[in-house]
């Protein structure tokens, strides 16, 4: 478990990654607003995204939609920014630069960094990200790179992640209900 918890830091640390089982069961009625400065962030092409962090035996596939990031989601991680108390968005030449603070389930990680690309076929993430939970502290320079690689699968719908870490995949539902 705890290599789930760290690899999804490493690889996804703007917010806190969201466990399976804790995401299924939520819906839409549960989510809380999104906060404001979020629109301001990039918003990918619909589809299938594949993000795959510098360093780390992991990738991560992500279906998308205009819907899953108009709620929330962050350049097609596992991530929920209406947690975030700050959400700071700013052009800058090829991209945008950011800074965030977010806080879930006793965890808190702030995010200061640039993502550059055209967010149609590809972009590059680089940022440190410092965050405690359970009383630890864990800092770390990020470098995500993410690619558009068609269409979502049959088997995908807007939401749904795949982890594919050490030979194995898991799939991760969005819990949102269906319809």
């Amino acid at each position: 478990m705890r290599l789930i918890v760290g690899a999804c830091f490493a690889a996804l640390a703007l917010s806190a990654c969201q466990k399976a089982a804790e995401t299924a069961d939520v819906g839409k009625a549960d989510r809380a607003p999104v906060p404001p400065g979020i629109d301001a962030a990039p918003h990918l092409k619909a589809g299938l995204w594949e993000i795959v962090p510098e360093g780390m035996p992991m990738r991560v596939e992500s279906c998308l939609d205009e819907a899953v990031q108009a709620e929330g989601a962050f350049l097609g991680q596992s991530l929920d920014r209406r947690n975030c108390t700050k959400s700071d968005w700013k052009q800058i030449p090829g991209g945008m630069a950011f800074e965030i603070d977010c806080k879930s389930e006793g965890r808190h990680y702030t995010s200061k960094g640039m993502v550059t690309g055209d967010f149609d076929k590809a972009y590059r993430m680089e940022a440190d990200v410092s965050g405690s939970e359970n009383g630890q502290t864990i800092t770390a320079r990020q470098v995500i790179n993410a690619r558009y690689a068609g269409a979502c699968p049959n088997n995908m719908k807007p939401g749904d992640k795949r982890v594919s870490m050490n030979g194995q995949t898991v799939p991760i539902p969005d819990g949102r209900p269906a319809g």
